[in-house]
């Protein structure tokens, strides 16, 4: 809180200069009270590190709630021949399909859309089309609102994980 306190008074290029998880911490209490400068001063101090740590960029902004700053960290990771992070649980908080999106993202080299989101649950309804000629059945509806991954047959049918 300290931290968070010194952002807010009136000093020149307040600098929070501790290890990224305190960062993270900091700016979840600056989001939580919607302190605006404080928001931008930390994110401006993780993407500075997300040229040596762009994953561990990206999932502290996906556990924070901020988008651009997760796409931001995203981008720095395409110079990586391999995704990596120092410790496991620099990942820890991150949903699975988060990184899913994360690897599409990756695979696609970021030439994605604006309606892109590694914050946003894709939609749960499963594409795709049965086989001409069978009809397929009406699906049964499913609660996905706790489901990291939902597994899609070719009838159109969906299961969620627990």
């Amino acid at each position: 809180m300290e931290a968070l306190l010194r952002i807010c008074y009136p000093i020149l290029n307040p600098h929070p200069d501790g290890p990224l998880g305190e960062v993270e911490a900091i700016l979840k209490a600056a989001v939580k009270y919607q302190m605006e400068f404080p928001i931008a001063v930390l994110t401006a101090e993780l993407l500075s590190r997300a040229t040596h740590a762009p994953l561990s960029v990206w999932a502290a902004a996906c556990r924070t709630g901020l988008e651009t700053l997760a796409r931001l960290a995203a981008e720095h990771t395409f110079p990586a021949a391999v995704l990596s992070v120092e410790r496991d649980s620099d990942l820890k908080g991150v949903a699975a399909w988060q990184l899913y999106r994360l690897r599409e993202f990756w695979r696609l080299k970021g030439q994605v859309g604006d309606e892109f989101s590694f914050l946003t649950v894709p939609s749960a309804t499963c594409s795709g089309s049965a086989p001409l000629g069978i009809h397929a059945p009406a699906f049964r509806s499913l609660s996905y609102d706790d489901a990291d991954l939902v597994v899609c047959s070719s009838d159109g049918g969906g299961v969620p994980s627990p």
